[in-house]
């Protein structure tokens, strides 16, 4: 696989991403396909659909500052839940795992402090909210820390075992730990306010806004990965019918 050239720096911001959204003459009908994809959430199809699109991203280097979002292709659909499959099942197994380790102990310690503040009275729960952030942070940047580089390896390899190539995504997080931090803080304050502006909006607004989110994050994702391969990150082989150009020259 040959390595990737590039004639400037490789950068990963989470506004970047959420503004990848609006790229292009037709955002909103990429929004409505994501917002429809969040409806569609709780019975996996939304969630099948957004891993597709997000190995469509990633098929279009659209990580790169200048290049925009590949619009969502309704004559595409069966494509993108055909790519998005392997990826979903990848995901929630690895997200399975990853909770047990990581988010079970957290969410156990978190009752124990809620249980505590509220013998406290009202200092109790000052200290239960000052104890919360750090808990949520605790829990969320494992997470993406540990499953960005396996959902990205599922959206390229479109492969299951492959996809857990443990060498392969310690290598990923040794090049990109600090940027995969920084834009997931970032990211998560910035959609917190995106949901909250949507929850004020009637609650009609909220769908939307985690459409955007959604794809976002799976644009936040290509960012990632073009920050590893341009710090020398060996490229993920593609399946046969899925070239990824970022990993080509």
């Amino acid at each position: 696989m040959s390595t990737v050239n590039y004639d400037q720096p490789i950068t990963c911001s989470a506004s970047r991403a959420i503004k990848s959204i609006f790229n292009g003459p037709n955002w909103s009908s990429n929004l409505l396909w994501l917002t429809i994809a969040a409806l569609l959430q709780s019975f996996f199809v939304g969630s099948i659909f957004l891993f597709g699109y997000g190995a469509s991203l990633l098929k279009a280097r659209a990580g790169l500052p200048d290049r925009n979002s590949p619009d969502i292709d309704s004559n595409r659909l069966g494509d993108y839940f055909m790519q998005g499959l392997w990826p979903f099942l990848v995901y929630l197994v690895a997200s399975m795992v990853v909770s047990i380790i990581i988010t079970v102990p957290l969410m156990i310690l978190m009752a124990i402090l809620m249980a505590v503040g509220s013998q406290m009275g009202d200092a109790g729960g000052v200290l239960v909210m000052a104890f919360v952030v750090p808990l949520i942070l605790a829990i969320i940047l494992p997470m993406a820390i540990l499953l960005g580089p396996i959902t990205i390896r599922a959206m390229i390899c479109q492969d299951f075992q492959k996809s857990f190539d443990i060498g392969w995504c310690v290598g990923f997080i040794k090049l990109t730990f600090r940027e995969v931090v920084i834009s997931t803080i970032l990211f998560m304050v910035m959609g917190l306010g995106i949901y909250l502006a949507g929850f004020a909006m009637l609650c009609v607004g909220i769908f939307p806004a985690l459409g955007l989110l959604s794809g976002a994050a799976m644009h936040l994702l290509a960012q990632w990965y073009e920050l590893f391969l341009s710090r020398g990150g060996e490229p993920v082989d593609p399946a046969a019918d899925a070239i990824v150009d970022a990993s080509l020259i």
